[in-house]
């Protein structure tokens, strides 16, 4: 897994280098700009295309001196359609120099100005004629809301990528800053070259996406100091999945027995989902839970399913529960099943909670029936309107704005993480980027898995997660475990199907799983 790090500890690493090794800043910023437009280069052909205007926006900051490297080496590499633009005081005394670079150099130069509060026609006129814009506006030491001139500069950026321009930031899109929420101004890259390792608020559900595609670029930061950096989140690849060890002598009763609680007479599919995914995921037996009037539409289509039929308030003798390796609940459950779920969760059988399930798991505690110390172990399965509703539910409203879009990327991970040890749950936050927090161990990071494939953002796609997760467990993870491995196996059978078809329903997704699984188990998966 790769460490994700706040930009408070790549700001001390910086600082080291230079202290306890002596590599002037001047040094570092010309390692971060060569190296950071190389890369760029290797990514887009569009950078040094002849006819492809290079607008590079520069700040007064070290973070405008890595881009005016940026664009001196388009320059010595032949490009000639450049434009700096220019903005911001209080010049670091590293960017000044490159300032005076880029002037002797005779690379066209244009300073930002306001004119009865918009930008200046010139500056206008030089971005919307450009084909591709690198963002040095601003860098991590932004804490405060950005200034009229900066802000309307942010925004034109955006209009261009609008229009086809291809937008790339240096280090962090501008306006970024762990302390400020995304809902604040930002550049929105198509690229950011970030350098010495990932931040963490780049993965969050509300930031995720203004990062675009990310690259790393070290600007010679020595390893070691990397190495002992303190993480605050995990990026999870394929590799890292810990799926169950089948030998080729398993048989039903050995590949673990999953029982799912669900489905309703409005929603009766939802369940079958979960079973399907559960069987394609390495389950032996799968036993269904459901209403009377929900089991006579499947038991004639369904016959590898178990069938036991369970009114709604019926309550359960905790021995019957204790014949299956993992309970899933909530899939088309509908509402009123808080005493199913009370009684589920007296046993010491690990538990899988969606959908309706997380409602009825809010009301058990708030009503107190239930309480976070005794729980088996619990995987909380929310999407973020879920988890939003779960939090008020709970009377925690501060919790649920941070881990919302108003939250900054900080608050977000701390609220996360707490909420997830208040709770006692291993919770796995569902988005277009998935975060899992195992509250039930306090030395734990949160693990991050990327996703950014919106064909997965199909109905289903949920309760076929549920059922991935569920089978896990009964194949003998830990739901730690199963929580991570389950998310990747649903997002590597996305990305197979979204290959093959572009978008798909959760049927043709569950049919995928078997393949992904295999690529994970071989080791081949990217």
């Amino acid at each position: 897994m790769e460490r994700l790090v706040s930009t408070q500890v790549l700001g001390n690493i910086d600082e080291r280098a230079m202290t306890e090794f002596a590599i002037p800043s001047l040094l570092l910023m010309e390692h971060a700009g060569i190296k950071g437009f190389h890369r760029l280069a290797e990514l887009s052909g569009k950078v040094m295309l002849p006819d492809s205007s290079l607008v590079v926006v520069a700040g007064s900051g070290n973070n405008g001196g890595d881009a005016l490297v940026m664009a001196r080496e388009a320059y010595l590499m032949g490009k000639r359609t450049i434009t700096v633009l220019l903005l911001g005081s209080h010049i670091s005394q590293s960017s000044q120099v490159h300032r005076e670079i880029i002037q002797r150099l005779g690379i066209k130069v244009h300073e930002v100005s306001l004119t009865e509060g918009a930008l200046d026609t010139k500056t206008l006129s030089i971005l919307e004629h450009a084909g591709v814009i690198i963002d040095g506006i601003l860098g991590t030491g932004l804490h405060s809301k950005v200034n009229e001139a900066t802000s309307l500069v942010i925004h034109t950026v955006n209009e261009q990528k609008e229009r086809g321009a291809l937008i790339v930031s240096v280090d962090v899109p501008s306006g970024y800053s762990d302390q400020l929420p995304a809902t604040m101004a930002h550049v929105q890259a198509d690229i950011t070259i970030t350098f010495g390792m990932r931040k963490f608020g780049s993965y969050t559900p509300a930031g995720r996406s203004f990062w675009g595609d990310i690259e790393v670029v070290n600007p010679s930061f020595p390893p070691s100091l990397m190495e002992k950096a303190e993480a605050r989140a995990y990026l999870s690849r394929f590799s890292d999945a810990k799926l169950p060890g089948f030998t080729e002598a398993e048989f039903k009763n050995r590949r673990g027995h999953t029982a799912l609680f669900g489905g309703s007479e409005k929603y009766t599919g939802a369940v079958q989902l979960s079973a399907y995914a559960a069987f394609a995921s390495g389950s032996g037996l799968v036993s269904l839970f459901i209403d009377e009037e929900v089991a006579r539409g499947i038991r004639k289509d369904h016959p590898s399913f178990i069938i036991n039929t369970a009114a709604a308030h019926t309550p359960f003798r905790n021995s019957v529960l204790q014949e299956y390796d993992v309970i899933a609940c909530g899939p088309g459950w509908g509402a009123g099943r808080e005493s199913q779920l009370q009684e589920i969760l007296g046993g010491n059988v690990p538990v899988v909670i969606d959908a309706d399930g997380i409602s009825s798991f809010g009301s058990l505690l708030s009503q107190k029936r239930i309480e976070t110390g005794n729980l088996p172990p619990v995987v909380l399965t929310p999407h973020p309107g879920e988890l939003r509703s779960l939090l008020e539910q709970l009377t925690m409203p501060l919790y649920a704005q941070d881990t919302g879009s108003g939250g900054t990327p900080e608050a977000f991970l701390d609220a996360l993480i707490s909420v997830a040890r208040s709770l006692n749950v291993i919770l796995v936050l569902k988005s277009h980027v998935t975060w899992i927090a195992d509250g039930r161990n306090r030395d734990s990071v949160p693990i991050v898995v990327e996703g950014n494939n919106n064909a997965l953002g199909v109905a289903g796609s949920g309760d076929v997660l549920t059922g991935i997760i569920a089978s896990l467990i009964a194949g003998g993870l830990s739901a730690a475990q199963a929580a991570v491995g389950g998310v990747l196996l649903h997002q590597k059978a996305g990305e197979l199907a979204r290959v093959e078809h572009r978008w798909f329903d959760s049927n043709r997704l569950i049919e995928y799983i078997p393949s992904a699984y295999s690529l994970i188990e071989k080791g081949t998966a990217k």
